[in-house]
């Protein structure tokens, strides 16, 4: 495997994260607390292992692919691609303080932070598929 070809597998990984999120979502609404928790600790994993790809791809590709597109799609590419940078910061220390308030089993603050987590966490996965697939793809 090359490091040209890791855009494919760490959106792959992102895919697996996001479905493993909406699942987990699933699962507690549900009242399956222990499926939530291990769908929850998948997904954590899966995004952390997208996350350490990503950026040994960008530590280690000389020149990143670069956007082609023209005219409002660009707009829209940028669009998404700013709002994605700037809540994929944001989410990294929102999951940490998510799963911390889990593991102290402190519920009711988690359950708060959550509420706030789980749309950005959803939009960043659904997002980072989107511009990969409109740099590589489309």
């Amino acid at each position: 495997m090359s490091v040209q070809s890791l855009p494919a597998v760490f959106t792959s990984l992102n895919c697996i994260s996001f479905l493993l999120i909406i699942s987990a979502y699933i699962a507690v609404k549900m009242q399956k607390k222990g499926l939530h928790g291990a769908l929850m600790i998948s997904a954590l994993t899966t995004s952390s292992l997208f996350l350490v790809l990503y950026l040994f791809y960008h530590f280690n590709i000389p020149e990143p692919k670069r956007y082609q597109g023209t005219g409002i799609i660009r707009s829209i590419y940028f669009t998404i691609l700013i709002s994605h940078t700037l809540l994929a910061a944001v989410i990294v220390p929102m999951i940490g303080f998510t799963v911390y308030h889990a593991i102290l089993k402190n519920h009711k603050k988690h359950k708060k932070i959550a509420k706030f987590t789980l749309p950005i966490w959803i939009y960043v996965s659904f997002t980072g598929i989107v511009i990969y697939l409109m740099l590589y793809v489309f």
